[in-house]
């Protein structure tokens, strides 16, 4: 029978920032431009992230010379935090539309190589000249990733 240990680790330390900037360094795959991204230097970013490994006891990446390859803990990882990270992006923006006291909301997903400011940006403009109360958001991503949020009910309307 296989034992399974488990590890006492304090998270106590580990900040939504480091998640944030270890997400974007699995995206990526590359250290030094997850750093541009997030305008830090890339040893600073660097040793962010060897902290974080060593603070969760955990190996989240096999480091190449110019790559980062993810470990089976660090997808697994990857995969949770990558959603909670953006669920947390969406309430925040959701927070700040409440706040201007609108409370209807349209999400519009388009292709990542679509060019939005040829067509969909006057029309926007227009629309929310019409409608002010309305909040209007825009997802740009991949045809599969925009396939799955318009599945589970993430966008209104798809371009």
């Amino acid at each position: 029978m296989e034992r399974i240990f488990m590890h006492n680790v304090d998270i106590r330390n580990i900040s939504l920032g480091q998640i944030q900037y270890f997400v974007k360094a699995a995206e990526y795959g590359n250290i030094t431009k997850a750093a541009e991204y997030f305008n830090l230097s890339q040893p600073t970013l660097s040793k962010k992230m060897k902290s974080m490994e060593a603070q969760l006891d955990l190996q989240m990446f096999v480091r190449g010379s110019n790559q980062l390859q993810l470990t089976p803990a660090g997808q697994f990882l990857y995969e949770k935090w990558q959603a909670s990270v953006k669920k947390l992006e969406e309430e925040i923006q959701y927070a700040h539309v409440l706040q201007q006291g609108k409370t209807k909301s349209i999400v519009v997903a388009i292709l990542d190589s679509f060019r939005p400011d040829s067509f969909l940006l006057p029309v926007m403009d227009s629309f929310l000249k019409k409608y002010p109360e309305i909040t209007l958001r825009i997802e740009s991503d991949a045809a599969q990733d925009i396939r799955e949020m318009l599945i589970h009910g993430e966008v209104d309307i798809v371009f």
